[in-house]
């Protein structure tokens, strides 16, 4: 796919695909979310969209979507605001009343925008036109729900899994790892080991075996597969610093300062560009990655998909993707809708789905074959992680909670501090938060 310019490939994959999966998928039933007519659009109205800084096969997805509304909506404008540090920007533009009429969240997020009355509650206008969900996996929306009423659709509905470069496998003579949730085997202990292999095998050339990345969804899936947890189950205190959790960060850390088989955190380069160079052998990443994989490495080697390994206790992925919502003080609420309205129909979908090589919350998009093209050759994983997936941890004031967080786990990453220090530290500070 090196060979293919980014052009070629938006006529080739949006118009084919959108033409095939449209035609394909138009039994499935009455139900589907089709734009109904709006009440009354104005025209000349300019909509702000904001999001985070995204990557290329994000854009021309969303692009794609701006112009096929367009067509439709020639009167209505689409201002795209992709930002550098998006959630403090968020923040500002709603505290100095100048918030974008779309926005992305995520579950973690949107009970504190919910409480501080960032996003418009949807519910009266899915009513209002009739604006149907049943093709939607019910999680998917479901997780957006505060106090009863829905204030985000999903845009995707990713789980995460560890990318692997198995021509490095290959190479260093070690077996490839599983690309199914059902392998019992594939243990920390094994995975470690292999890991092992391929630092000694490419370490010498510059390139590292792993990084585990750094976010919530990246870290929590080991703390899960172990039998622990961030929060306890009514959310009003930290569990993390139980044995099983601490154990879970101190393999995370060991990856680090004592096998030395993942990059130390001063210096650490992108991994996702570290892996499509080949300088980087396993890494963990959201599947929203994988049509800027596609791109990027081409056929310089053989990739695909891995879980994580298994601890002690029950299978789980992360994940949940991303959502959209309307902010509540915009002051184009119907020509906003109109435009959320349609990203979330299938047409829309199946551009993301196709461009992006998204997960989305249309059921029958992701059991489609277009969904399970290769490269990577086992898209199956993530309809079975959709099965195990387990949703953020979210709190009235997670907005606050997770600096706080990420500051301790910083120490973690650096081996600055001994892991169960770090989660009795994140215990002390934020369980005053989760009560009051």
């Amino acid at each position: 796919m090196r060979n293919l310019t980014r052009s070629a490939l938006m006529r080739g994959v949006v118009s084919g695909a959108v033409t095939a999966l449209t035609v394909a998928c138009t039994g499935v039933g009455s139900s589907s979310p089709t734009p109904a007519t709006p009440q009354t659009l104005r025209s000349g109205v300019t909509l702000t969209w904001m999001s985070a800084l995204d990557n290329q096969a994000n854009q021309d997805a969303r692009n794609s979507q701006i112009a096929r509304f367009r067509e439709q909506q020639p009167g209505i404008q689409v201002e795209r605001q992709r930002v550098e540090g998006y959630d403090a920007k968020l923040v500002a533009a709603f505290a100095a009343n100048t918030p974008p009429d779309l926005y992305t969240t995520v579950r973690a997020n949107v009970t504190s925008q919910a409480t501080r009355g960032y996003p418009q509650a949807l519910d009266d206008l899915i009513k209002r036109d009739r604006f149907g969900l049943t093709e939607f996996y019910p999680t998917s929306y479901e997780q957006y729900r505060v106090n009863g009423k829905l204030y985000a659709l999903s845009y995707d509905f990713p789980n995460r899994c560890l990318f692997a470069n198995m021509t490095a496998f290959d190479e260093a003579g070690i077996k490839r790892p599983p690309s199914t949730w059902k392998d019992e085997a594939w243990t920390w202990d094994v995975f470690r080991t292999a890991m092992e292999g391929l630092q000694r095998r490419r370490g010498p050339q510059g390139a590292w075996a792993f990084d585990a990345n750094r976010g919530l969804r990246s870290w929590m899936p080991w703390v899960w597969n172990n039998g622990a947890d961030l929060l306890s189950k009514d959310g009003r205190e930290v569990i993390l610093n139980e044995a099983a959790g601490v154990e879970a960060l101190t393999f995370l850390q060991d990856m680090i300062v004592r096998y030395n088989v993942s990059p130390p955190q001063a210096g650490r380069q992108a991994p996702l560009g570290q892996f499509t160079r080949g300088q980087l052998m396993v890494y963990e990443n959201a599947q929203t990655a994988i049509g800027q994989m596609r791109l990027d490495v081409g056929h310089s080697f053989t990739w695909d998909m891995v879980p994580i390994p298994k601890g002690k206790g029950q299978r789980a992925a992360s994940g949940g993707g991303s959502g959209y919502s309307i902010a509540a003080t915009s002051q184009n609420r119907e020509e906003a809708w109109a435009f959320f309205k349609h990203l979330m129909t299938r047409e829309s979908h199946t551009t993301w789905m196709t461009v992006v090589g998204a997960m989305v919350p249309f059921k029958a998009l992701v059991e489609s074959p277009t969904f399970l093209v290769a490269p990577p050759a086992h898209m199956s994983i993530f309809g079975e992680g959709a099965a195990i997936l387990r949703l953020d941890p979210t709190a009235p004031r997670w907005t606050e909670i997770e600096p706080v967080l990420n500051d301790e786990l910083d120490k973690l990453w650096t081996g600055a501090v001994p892991p169960k220090q770090v989660a009795d530290t994140i215990k002390r500070l934020i369980d005053p938060m989760l009560k009051g």
